[in-house]
């Protein structure tokens, strides 16, 4: 990404450039999306059935962690990072997720 919007720069990964590329994702008007104008008190901006998708959401808990701008949530989960084996926690567990070897396909 920062290559083709830096085509002139050998290393175009700088914090100059992400600077700029901040400035810019802070220019985006978000107001017009459908969503962002119904929480801005707009109640005709979605239909029925996205308001019930939008309570589901809320009432499942899915706006606990998926909030802010874009619902991408604002924190760092390390996924996929966490380094060893945990132990088997019953005799039928192998590798690390599955209760048995064809699971692991």
């Amino acid at each position: 990404m920062f290559s083709k919007a830096f085509p002139n720069d050998a290393a175009p990964v700088t914090f100059e450039n992400l600077e700029g590329h901040r400035g810019f994702r802070g220019d985006l008007d978000y107001s017009c999306r459908p969503l962002d104008q119904y929480l801005d008190d707009d109640g005709y901006a979605l239909t029925d059935q996205q308001k019930a998708e939008l309570k589901l959401f809320i009432e499942k808990g899915c706006s606990s962690c998926h909030n802010g701008i874009n619902v991408g949530g604002q924190d760092y989960f390390p996924f996929g990072m966490i380094k060893g084996q945990p132990k088997a926690c019953s005799e039928g567990r192998q590798g690390s997720f599955f209760r048995h070897q064809g699971s692991r396909r």
